[in-house]
């Protein structure tokens, strides 16, 4: 059976399990002058690239009872250059 209640956290306020998320997002500023600025951003969700299962078929007698039938994104990445002046 794939779902264990005592390894998973409860989603405040909707009553159902979800998996821990590991994502980061990390920034550098580079000042060129006085007033220039560039900024460089990543953000990385899934970082470890862990099969996050999201859909649990619930119905009694059928084929795909308590089995994990979908699954959410693997890991994205994105990267971004800003210029401020």
């Amino acid at each position: 059976m794939w779902f264990t209640p005592s390894q998973q956290r409860l989603c405040p306020g909707c009553g159902h399990a979800r998996p821990p998320e590991h994502d980061q997002t990390d920034g550098k500023d580079f000042r060129v002058t006085e007033r220039h600025t560039i900024q460089f951003r990543s953000e990385f969700s899934n970082i470890f690239n862990h099969t996050n299962f999201n859909g649990v078929d619930t119905t009694f007698g059928d084929g795909n009872f308590s089995q994990a039938v979908t699954a959410a994104d693997p890991r994205i990445i994105e990267f971004a250059l800003r210029w401020q002046f």
